[in-house]
């Protein structure tokens, strides 16, 4: 009896009208319904750093691809895109991250952020495991929510009695940028930095964040603007505020803290704002272009500055 099918190589068309046909089986019989979550990085000129290639469904994050150019290793780039996935999973209901990869494709990596080796299986190339790896999405803070009281959160302006903590977090912060910022220790070993009232800028001031009246962060803003500037030479000053300095201490991180304390200080001081990150900090400016786009409803304005002793992004808008 002659079958009535053939079976051949298919085309690039076919394929995609086979996984079409797939997804609307699924979507009708089984509620199935996939949305892609894709995200991009990129350089000043454009060219491509890096990227995230995953889909949301039925609460889970599949990450089917995390890619970083050879050049931009080293950076924090990965960690950064791969945060920007979770924090957008999390707003869109995502409860949790799956992905597999070979042993030799950055296990640690993936491990140092909170997943878990879920399922292996072995051989897969030859003599090495295929890895199944899984996160919850929260799931440590849900856990402590739930064993301990609710964290006393303060964001208040900083006293003159603040100053030796302040400038003890303001070491942590420059060491933690010593790859990307290029600062040397003094003779007593330390960075140094100027603390309000210790110059002669106008507008420089710091507010703290305390959990559970612990030390956990500042920010640092004054008002010598970068953008405006440069733009309005000649005209009339534009009046605002440029965020100097920002840093949560690393135990505080991944928690919403930085968000609620550049919430606090933006209330604080409505009007314009610019906000910076060097070059080279690709998790502050995941950061800090969710944030801006987010508080102004992607009203914002970025500029790259260079040539000039301080170089890199700035978002530029209003919080009035």
């Amino acid at each position: 009896m002659t079958p009535a099918f053939s079976i051949q190589a298919a085309q690039l068309e076919e394929a995609q009208e086979i996984c079409v046909r797939l997804q609307r089986f699924n979507r009708e019989t089984g509620g199935l319904s996939f949305q892609a979550l894709w995200l991009s990085a990129r350089d000043p000129a454009g060219a491509l750093l890096g990227g995230v290639v995953a889909d949301l469904c039925l609460g889970w994050l599949a990450v089917e691809a995390l890619w970083v150019d050879e050049a931009a290793r080293g950076q924090g780039l990965g960690q950064a895109l791969l945060a920007q996935a979770e924090a957008q999973a999390l707003t869109q209901g995502a409860q949790a991250v799956v992905l597999d990869r070979f042993a030799w494709q950055a296990q640690g990596f993936y491990e140092r952020r909170g997943y878990r080796v879920f399922a292996r299986l072995e051989d897969f190339p030859a003599g090495q495991p295929r890895l199944f790896l899984h996160k919850r999405l929260r799931a440590d803070l849900q856990s402590q929510a739930r064993s301990e009281p609710e964290a006393a959160i303060q964001i208040s302006p900083a006293l003159p009695a603040d100053g030796p903590a302040l400038r003890q977090m303001l070491e942590l912060y420059q060491h933690d940028l010593s790859d990307i910022w290029d600062q040397d220790l003094d003779e007593q070993g330390c960075f140094g930095y100027a603390l309000p009232g210790e110059t002669a800028e106008r507008g420089r001031r710091a507010y703290l964040l305390r959990v559970n009246r612990r030390y956990a962060g500042f920010a640092l803003l004054s008002q010598r603007l970068k953008v405006a500037g440069a733009l309005r030479s000649g005209q009339a000053e534009q009046e605002g505020c440029w965020m100097e300095q920002f840093f949560i201490l690393k135990k505080y991180r991944r928690q919403g803290l930085g968000q609620q304390l550049a919430r606090a200080v933006f209330a604080a001081h409505p009007g314009y704002w610019e906000v910076g990150q060097m070059l080279n900090n690709h998790a502050a400016q995941a950061f800090w272009r969710a944030l801006i786009g987010e508080l102004t409803r992607g009203r914002f304005v970025e500029h790259v500055l260079r040539g000039s002793a301080w170089e890199g992004f700035v978002q530029c808008f209003d919080c009035s």
